[in-house]
């Protein structure tokens, strides 16, 4: 009998469970030396490229967007806020504010990241921090360049990944763009690195490295609004990481339902849908279900083509969540269209559902609640499931910390707005934020082609096909790690290709995509670096690099070449590196004049171009001569007519209304009265007050102080010279009108490149353009009250000739009427004027010596008998020649105390 064998054996441990599913990393074979080497070569690259790119930096600008970022960040180091509220009504305010009307005060309709990067700036550099403000653009460049390293080696090899900083580096938008003091070259270097911090995080699942992602994610979203797209990333980051395929199909339902809703909501507009099915899509459009359909089977099979997932075993395992999903997103597309056929209908058509259902965006938001709400329900069958998984308490932080970082400022962002503003953004006051006037369908279908043309022209010359193909082959790495970058790509594309404003000019209208340049880089990177790994032989691998470079070399020296002239479609225009660096260089020195010669706290009036500078390097009350004009009164009022109030306009409606009460139905004389009594008031208040203004101008701005009535005069200060233009010698030609007729708009970025850039006229080949600014000479006026003249005696009669020579200072005029003496006979010999004892007796007996008035023939022969000689041997007195006839008051002559007759004596009234 055999004994039952009562040990039981220990179960086999079983492999723990992963609580998250990180992005595999690329498996390359990279020695580390070649690593260390081409991260210390990027390094330099960086280096060598902040140097060049301050070749053409100079610290000011006179543009208006550019005035809302650099004064906004004043006022915030100042005050603790973007606000600016002037102490006179017509106190100057860029266009690029917006007023309050609630506070009266004035803010920038841009998102106050940007302001709080120059803040910082002028907190920590002092004195310098005015100056030291305009090298934020020029390092956010740099550093992005640096981080396009970085990120492109999460996809691609070292020298691929070189390539690629190259290609963002030398983008003619990035040149133009990175010493511009606007928004996006900072922005750029944001987006850059927090997509290499996401990347990173999600490689490696660190929670300080989510958190840092979020975070410049969120900040880049601070400086620009559209940049809040990128939490998407952010979206598709966390939830790849659930070891779950249930999510998946939430996302897929989701999807579909969010391109029905849209296909529902505007069939007429949905211009794919007509060209694909030609003359049935009338019939597809007239059916939102049909069309609902047919674009849910489209996206279905796309997602099974790309890999994401097999749609049958989802649909077969996880048919209760893709069922919920399904009925939970068509239960509120019902509601959102027909809101009026339910029971609740009157609680929602209340006056904030109209807008609502007017923003997509909202309803995507809506939808998007949901798929978390799964996901969060997923999460918790994880718990219910896996005692590991609830225990392990850094899962739950590992997923949120992304999103923690990227509130973190979002929520910052919109609580400042909401509380200055009164509003969720600066562009909700201008209509620029307003779905189906600002983003429309119709805006994509006249604005596709101008895309591009111009990103293929213009912002990634000969690479842009490259850069599609590498984002498409970057599929065969990952699904995950290609979403990244389509992701990245696409929503901020759709977003500007439906916006309102789309000039013709190219770096006007290509700025906006300069963040969303990184993803076709890395594409074109990718390219590169498969066909590198592709290479078998020794003369393959030699070459292929060498090829590389040279569609890189060739690239980046287009560019170049395009960046610094301005070309677009090879014309030249004035938005290039050299012009922009010669303006902003005359505008710098003038400024220099300006803040030693005005006091600081003193008035200065000129034009806005100026000011638009000078009130961030100064510390001054501007005002714009402009406003006091009737033209500018017109300007408004037609503006005002011809505008619809709803229509999206960057300039504000109520504050151009505003400036329109304060001087509409005056004329110039009035206007130049309320800016007299300005000055009046500035200077009784102890202000200094300086007039800024060309040469040319000055005449007629000085006109309204050469009147005696107003109180004031003025004088020159100072003078200053612009720079010599480029290529003085070539004639300019008459400009090329566009054909095309497009929209134009404000000037390019704000008023970037000049007034002559304005209006998207365009210019010819370099050498022939009419884009050489003019040389300009400026003075600096300064105007005072006049002075009040003292009492004066009457005036005497005018003299027949003025003295050649101005008699001795100690010498006084005389009070009473003068002697006149009129040199015409030779003066009396000298005894008789030195022997007094014959001359002396005449006056003794006045009957004997009584000359009769025809015996008087000369003036000179009486008041020589009659003036006692003086002491000094000078034989005229007080200096009186001959030659010289004395004038006036001013003559040192006759004075009553050297002339002692005797008596009256009747000769003197013969004198004539």
């Amino acid at each position: 009998m055999e004994v039952a064998n009562l040990i039981e054996m220990p179960p086999a441990p079983q492999p723990a469970r992963p609580t998250f599913r990180p992005l595999p990393p690329i498996e390359r074979f990279e020695p580390r030396a070649l690593r260390i080497f081409a991260a210390v070569l990027a390094c330099a690259i960086a280096v060598a490229y902040f140097w060049f790119i301050l070749q053409y930096w100079a610290p000011s600008h006179p543009g208006v967007d550019q005035n809302g970022y650099l004064v906004g960040g004043k006022q915030l180091a100042w005050t603790g806020s973007t606000g600016m509220k002037p102490d006179e009504p017509l106190g100057f305010v860029s266009n690029m504010w917006v007023l309050n009307p609630e506070t009266g005060v004035n803010y920038p309709k841009y998102p106050v990241g940007l302001p709080l990067l120059y803040a910082i700036v002028l907190w920590t550099c002092g004195a310098a921090g005015p100056k030291a403000a305009f090298l934020v653009s020029p390092t956010g460049a740099a550093s992005a360049v640096l981080g396009m390293y970085f990120l492109a080696r999460r996809f691609a090899g070292p020298f691929a990944s070189l390539m690629a900083m190259l290609l963002l580096a030398f983008s003619p938008v990035t040149l133009v763009l990175a010493d511009n003091p606007n928004s996006h070259a900072s922005c750029l270097a944001f987006c850059v690195w927090g997509a290499f911090m996401l990347v990173r995080f999600w490689e490696t699942g660190s929670i300080w490295r989510g958190i840092v992602g979020g975070f410049l994610l969120g900040f880049a979203a601070t400086i620009r609004y559209t940049e809040g797209l990128l939490g998407l990333m952010i979206g598709l980051a966390v939830l790849s990481f659930i070891v779950s395929h249930r999510w998946r199909a939430i996302s897929i339902a989701a999807c579909v339902w969010c391109a029905m809703y849209v296909v529902l909501m505007h069939p007429e507009k949905f211009a794919v849908v007509a060209y694909a099915f030609g003359t049935a899509a009338s019939g597809i459009a007239a059916h939102p279900v049909i069309a609902s359909i047919s674009v849910a089977a489209v996206i279905a099979g796309i997602v099974s083509a790309i890999g994401m997932a097999s749609i049958g075993p989802i649909i077969s395992h996880h048919w209760r969540a893709i069922c919920l999903a399904s009925i939970a997103c068509w239960a509120l597309l019902f509601v959102l269209m027909f809101p009026e056929k339910l029971a609740v209908g009157a609680y929602f058509t209340n006056k904030a559902w109209p807008w609502i259902t007017g923003h997509p965006l909202i309803v995507l938001i809506s939808l998007a609640v949901i798929l978390l709400a799964f996901t969060v329900w997923e999460l918790a069958a994880e718990y219910r499931r896996d005692a590991a998984f609830l225990t392990d308490w850094r899962t739950p932080l590992r997923l949120a910390s992304p999103v923690l970082g990227w509130l973190i400022p979002m929520i910052w962002l919109l609580g400042f707005n909401r509380i200055a503003m009164g509003t969720w953004t600066g562009y909700d006051t201008t209509n620029e934020s307003v779905p189906g006037s600002a983003f429309t369908f119709d805006h994509v279908a006249d604005n596709w082609e101008l895309f591009f043309r111009k990103v293929h022209d213009t912002g990634l010359f000969f690479t842009l096909p490259l850069g599609l193909l590498g984002m498409c082959l970057a599929l065969r790495t990952g699904m995950r790690r290609a979403s990244l970058l389509w992701l990245w790509l696409v929503p901020g594309t759709g977003v500007y290709l439906s916006y309102y404003w789309a000039p013709e000019r190219g770096m006007s209208y290509l700025r906006f995509f300069l963040t969303l340049l990184p993803p076709l880089v890395i594409g074109t990177a990718v390219v590169i670096d498969l066909v590198i790994a592709s290479a078998t032989t020794r003369f393959g691998k030699i070459v292929s690099p060498l090829m590389g470079g040279v569609i890189v070399a060739i690239a980046c020296g287009m560019n170049l070449y395009r960046g610094q002239l301005g070309l677009e479609d090879g014309q030249e225009t004035g938005v290039g590196m050299e012009s922009q660096f010669r303006q902003q260089m005359n505008l710098a020195a003038l400024a220099n004049v300006v803040t030693t010669t005005v006091p600081k706290g003193s008035v200065l009036l000129s034009q806005s171009a100026q000011l638009n500078d000078l009130q961030f390097v100064g510390d001054y009350d501007c005002f714009a001569t402009e406003y006091f004009t009737a033209a500018n009164a017109t300007r408004l009022k037609s503006q005002k007519d011809r505008l619809d109030p709803d229509d999206p306009d960057p300039i504000q409606p109520a504050r151009r209304d505003y400036l329109y009460e304060l001087t509409k139905d005056k004329s110039d004389d009035q206007l130049a009265q309320m800016q007299t009594d300005l000055i009046r008031r500035s200077i009784a208040a102890g202000k200094r007050v300086f007039l800024l203004a060309s040469r040319t101008q000055s005449p007629s701005l000085t006109k309204r102080y050469e009147k005696a009535d107003i109180g004031l005069t003025w004088a020159v200060r100072a003078r200053y010279h612009d720079l010599p233009r480029l290529n003085a010698g070539d004639d300019p030609v008459p400009p090329a009108a566009d054909p095309r007729g497009r929209r134009g708009g404000f000037g390019g970025f704000g008023g970037f490149g000049g007034p002559n850039a304005r209006g998207g006229v365009r210019g010819q080949r370099a050498g022939n353009s009419p884009f050489r600014e003019a040389v300009q000479q400026w003075q600096i006026i300064e105007i005072t009250r006049r002075p009040e003249r003292p009492a004066e005696p009457k005036p005497a009669p005018k003299p027949a000739a003025k003295p050649a020579t101005p008699p001795p200072a100690a010498v006084k005029p005389a009070a009473p009427k003068p002697v006149e003496a009129k040199p015409v006979a030779p003066k009396p010999p000298e005894p008789k004027a030195a022997e007094p004892k014959a001359a002396a007796p005449k006056p003794v007996e006045p009957k004997a010596a009584e000359p009769k008035p025809a015996d008087v023939k000369s003036a000179a022969v009486v008041p020589a008998a009659l003036v006692t000689p003086p002491a000094a041997p000078p034989p005229a007195p007080a200096g009186i020649k001959s030659a010289d006839p004395v004038v006036g008051p001013k003559s040192p002559t006759t004075k009553p105390a050297e002339v002692k007759p005797t008596e009256p004596p009747p000769a003197p009234a013969a004198v004539r």
